[in-house]
């Protein structure tokens, strides 16, 4: 996993531990951001699937966003 991968707030674990301690810090916070975050947007998603966007337009999103960092 890239750094730029890192879910939020893990980042700070990985640049504190060292060697192999640093990798089960960021699994530690990487499950405690999965089982927060990420669940919570799943019940959410799952209680109201309209809030969500078709597939087509979180790419144009994305890429629009991709072309104004370049600029």
């Amino acid at each position: 996993m890239a750094a730029q991968d890192v879910p939020p707030n893990t980042q700070a674990a990985k640049d504190d531990a060292g060697g192999e301690s640093s990798e089960h810090t960021i699994d530690g916070a990487i499950e405690g951001w999965l089982s927060t975050d990420v669940a919570e947007t799943y019940d959410r998603m799952r209680a109201d699937p309209e809030r969500g966007i078709p597939l087509d337009a979180a790419f144009q999103r994305l890429r629009r966003a991709r072309g104004q960092q370049r600029e």
